[in-house]
């Protein structure tokens, strides 16, 4: 019920905004025919009741959500309303007296919210009660009324003309009324009755019981019972000439009453702002047609703006869009930063393909005694079009408009009409980006406080000032998944910030400082230090990620493990590392690594997975797959059973990743047609895959082969693949790089088949595993080239120095040969 009370309480902060806005257009509108009022009501009430909205570049609404769904159990609980000042007032206040205090037993928020929540339904309940008893009490005073003409009742014991009933609406009027006024009173509910006003009324109160809460919906409600009663007034006006005017004022005045309480019925001829309405008769004049067709145009231009929410961009569209953006504009230039801010204009979505419309601000800078000093930049319109695919997105264009004459017709060519203007309208925009760039380099650099909310510090200013310095000088990020280190090779300066400035909360979740804690996704990053061939582990600043990324804490060969904390926003952490992980590979020599172990080192898997040896075979074995992460997937295993084993006992299972399943298994000597592989989805991952004939087939390739094509894979690990005569049989074949049994960090497979391409399953025709050692002490970076001649060369890094090294390649008699070309 809490989450139904937030839901409701964001719609009608967002409905408060508009409210406001048909409060003006009802001061601004005052000689347009109040229909159109009324139409504008209808707006707010489609605000408050449809559970969707659609998004426009048009919107007008600050915050589509104002307050998020998981505040109750933020570390810093914070509101987003879009409006800076409000927020700068109010989050201090939430972080200071609702932040959950460790060890506590009682989130003071979720209490409030709860409490929140009861009051919310008895005020409902107490509103209800109260429009069935006049409901009741109404209907006992008209049980006497005697039918006077067609749909009109006379009663003794009402004292003002009024509509009853919603399904057979009656026209009641007092017994004393004279047939003058009687005329116009039965003229007036009769315009109520067309206007179908004994639904509208009663719909508007339902709503306002639903959103008590808020203060401008009870201005709302009586403001829309006035412009009801004025819409009649203006209909009788205009079907019988305005020589009634005198006459229908003072039927007016006769009944009216004193308005003392806010009703759900009945409609009253003379009970709502009979002296407003009295002077509006007596001016009343038929508005011109330019001021009626002016008036639904700017009815027309309210609802777009405000009846939709601004365009949103997923957390994990927005990583994707950084990452794409950086890579393009990146020069690399030695000692300068870039920084990026893009303004979205609008977002066209069509299947699985999304385009992104904006002006994107890029520049470069350098730091140089506490002055920051700008190098390149660019301002330029660009679209963007990415496509959804299973391990994220992909790119399907990155457009930008050609220079000089060119530049304004192709974005008339390019856009929508309706974004032309905005396409092509740069300095509308370059100010605010500018700003916003200049900030993201005076904190990068230290010359400014982060622009946090107070209560929320960042990722970077944790525990340890070594923790900043090393966000500041970076130069390589390594992401572990699947049991090993892979090296991004993508990155850029842009993913560094973005992670230094993941907000955390100020209180740490708990007091532990155990190097056992969670570890299921772990960034590295490491400086020109952390490279040196001298140092060993895997040196760096480490940064690990919880299961659901709620937590993180820091530890390396220079930090000691600090305390966990809270993740403000879980999803853009989340985004951050699948883009960084999506984009990784494995990495050679260097660092060390987890390795895969061989018999000599079964015992210690016997002891980190006793439950999984010495296992009875008599039916076979089941190995259990479930994924993690687009390229994280751990495994368990049980004894064949021939009607299978419940999801609970399979998610009781300890983890293990692939290599260490697969040496396991391995140890049982059995045949594979007696080790069945089972994919699964697992409570505990959050990534979404579907286990359907394919995953079932992939799965079963990686676990047997360890590898995939790199086309349609889930990890697309093959690390290059070229095409040449390596036999000298006349035929090409097909010569790919794979990680080594350490996956990639000591050791690469080099593959040789004769197939077009190296297709999941199939066994290789042959396979050797290549051991790179440089004079230097290690070699990495390794990829595949053809030459001239025909020969395939295997081309890498070597030493500190990074220079080239190439080893010649060779087949002969299924046997692959990989000898060093001497300098």
């Amino acid at each position: 019920m809490t989450d139904v009370f937030l839901r409701l309480l964001n719609m009608s902060i967002t409905a408060g905004w508009l409210v406001f806005a048909v409060v003006l257009m009802r001061f601004l509108l005052k000689k347009a025919p109040r229909w159109i009022t009324v139409a504008l009501w209808s707006v707010v009430a489609l605000r408050l009741i449809l559970p969707f909205s659609l998004e426009s570049s048009l919107s007008l609404v600050p915050s589509a959500q104002t307050v998020p769904t998981d505040i109750v159990i933020q570390q810093s609980p914070a509101i987003d309303s879009g409006v800076p000042i409000i927020n700068s007032v109010i989050n201090p206040i939430l972080s200071d007296s609702f932040a959950p205090i460790p060890g506590d037993s009682v989130n003071p928020l979720q209490v409030l919210t709860l409490v929140a929540t009861a009051v919310w339904v008895a005020g409902m309940v107490a509103m209800l009660l109260y429009a069935l008893i006049s409901y009741l009490r109404i209907r006992r005073q008209v049980g006497e009324a005697a039918l006077f003409r067609d749909n009109v009742w006379v009663c003794d014991h009402v004292a003002t003309p009024f509509i009853l009933g919603c399904f057979r609406p009656r026209i009641y009027l007092p017994s004393n009324l004279s047939e003058a006024d009687a005329e116009f009173v039965v003229a007036h509910e009769a315009a109520h009755l067309s206007r179908r006003d004994h639904w509208w009324k009663p719909l508007g109160f339902l709503l306002l019981t639903v959103y008590w809460f808020h203060p401008l919906l009870w201005v709302a409600y009586v403001l829309l019972c006035r412009d009801i009663e004025s819409a009649c007034d203006e209909k009788v006006l205009r079907e019988r000439g305005n020589g009634i005017k005198k006459s229908y004022s003072d039927a007016l005045i006769r009944c009216s009453l004193p308005r003392k309480r806010i009703a759900a019925c009945p409609l009253a001829f003379g009970e709502v702002g009979v002296k407003e309405r009295v002077k509006s008769v007596l001016n009343y004049k038929k508005p011109a047609f330019w001021i009626v067709l002016v008036a639904l145009a700017a009815c027309i231009v309210l609802s777009v703006c405000l009846l939709t929410d601004p365009i949103r961009l997923s957390d994990p569209m927005k990583v994707f869009i950084d990452g794409q953006l950086a890579e393009y504009h990146s020069s690399g230039r030695d000692g300068y930063v870039g920084f990026l801010d893009y303004e979205v204009l609008d977002i066209d979505r069509s299947g699985r393909e999304t385009t992104v419309y904006m002006w994107v601000l890029w520049e470069e800078y350098q730091c140089e005694n506490g002055a920051l000093n700008a190098g390149s930049g660019s301002h330029m319109f660009m679209v963007m079009t990415m496509k959804e695919s299973e391990d994220g997105y992909e790119s399907v264009e990155l457009w930008q408009p050609r220079d000089g004459t060119y530049w304004a017709s192709d974005i008339r060519d390019k856009v929508p009409w309706y974004l032309y203007g905005r396409a092509t309208s740069s300095q509308r925009y370059i100010k605010s980006q500018k700003e916003n760039v200049t900030r993201m380099a005076e904190e990068y650099f230290g010359l400014a406080e982060p622009s946090v909310a107070l209560g929320n510090t960042l990722l970077k200013k944790m525990e340890d000032l070594t923790l900043d310095f090393t966000f500041r000088n970076t130069t390589q990020i390594m992401v572990e998944y699947g049991g090993a280190y892979k090296v991004n090779r993508s990155f850029s300066s842009l993913d560094v910030v973005a992670l230094g400035n993941l907000e955390i909360s100020a209180t740490r979740v708990s007091d532990s400082l155990s190097e056992t804690r969670d570890k299921t996704h772990t960034v590295v990053l490491q400086t020109a230090e952390d490279l040196d061939p001298k140092m060993s582990n895997v040196p760096g600043l480490h940064l690990h990620f919880n299961k659901d990324f709620t937590e993180v804490w820091a530890d390396g060969n220079l930090v000691k493990p600090t305390h966990s904390y809270r993740i403000a926003d879980p999803p853009k952490a989340r985004a951050l590392f699948e883009r960084l992980a999506a984009s990784s590979r494995p990495s050679a020599g260097g660092v060390s690594g987890p390795e895969n172990v061989t018999g000599a080192q079964e015992p210690t898997l016997r002891e980190m997975f006793p439950q999984y040896f010495d296992l009875p075979v008599d039916k076979g074995l089941q190995v259990y797959v479930w994924q993690m992460a687009p390229s994280q997937f751990y495994c368990g295993l049980l004894p064949g059973r021939n009607l299978g084993y419940t999801q609970e006992e399979i998610e009781a299972l300890k983890p293990a990743n692939v290599n260490q399943m697969r040496q396991i298994v391995t140890s049982y000597n059995l045949s594979k047609d007696r080790i069945s592989v089972i994919p699964i989805n697992h409570s505990l991952s959050s990534y979404y895959y579907t286990v359907d004939d394919a995953y079932i087939e992939r799965v079963h390739n990686l676990f047997w082969w360890g590898a995939f094509s790199a086309n349609g894979s889930l990890l697309s690990p093959v690390l290059d693949e070229v095409r040449c005569d390596l036999d000298g049989d006349g035929n090409d074949e097909t010569v790919t790089l794979l990680p080594g049994p350490t996956s990639g960090l000591l050791t690469y497979t080099i593959a040789v088949s004769q197939d077009s391409a190296f297709v999941p399953g199939e066994p290789l025709e042959c396979s050797t595993v290549f051991y790179p050692s440089g004079g230097s002490g290690w070699e990495s970076d390794f990829s595949l080239e053809k030459t001239e001649d025909g020969r395939c060369l295997l081309k890498g890094l070597s030493g500190k120095e990074q220079k080239e090294v190439y080893y010649n390649i060779t087949c002969s008699d299924g046997q692959i040969t990989c000898s060093k070309i001497q300098d």
